[in-house]
């Protein structure tokens, strides 16, 4: 039973990604208001990545459940930072956006920030279980 009940919470958590994903990518493909356009949005992009990366983090240790090694630290830094770029070429073909590289600069500091706090958790929590 607790093998089954780990498996969808596995598979909860790799949808949790895919809907996160998907989400900014929505909110990306709408034109940006004048007003709006002129305040750098850097913070936004930290925000949105620190997510990611930390339901990466979660979906990789399926809920927190085991160590996040450091290669899948590395692995949700990579891949939350690729879709970043990804979603930032997409946003040169929608009006009144543009590509920016520093954008994706703050989306790899965000989730790299995230999947290292995870990883930290992970190594505390054993650590007081153990002791």
């Amino acid at each position: 039973m607790k093998r089954s009940w780990r498996l969808i919470y596995s598979r909860l958590s790799w949808a949790a990604v895919l809907l996160w994903m998907g989400a900014i990518f929505v909110s990306s493909c709408y034109p940006v208001p004048e007003t709006v356009a002129r305040v750098p949005d850097r913070g936004l992009h930290f925000a949105a990545y620190f997510v990611l990366g930390f339901l990466y983090g979660n979906a990789f240790t399926t809920g927190f459940q085991i160590r996040l090694k450091l290669r899948q630290v590395v692995w949700a830094t990579a891949l939350s930072t690729a879709f970043g770029a990804l979603d930032e070429w997409h946003q040169n073909f929608v009006p009144t956006r543009e590509m920016s590289a520093a954008d994706v600069l703050f989306d790899g500091i965000g989730s790299s920030g995230a999947a290292i706090v995870c990883w930290l958790a992970t190594r505390m929590q054993k650590e007081v279980h153990s002791g």
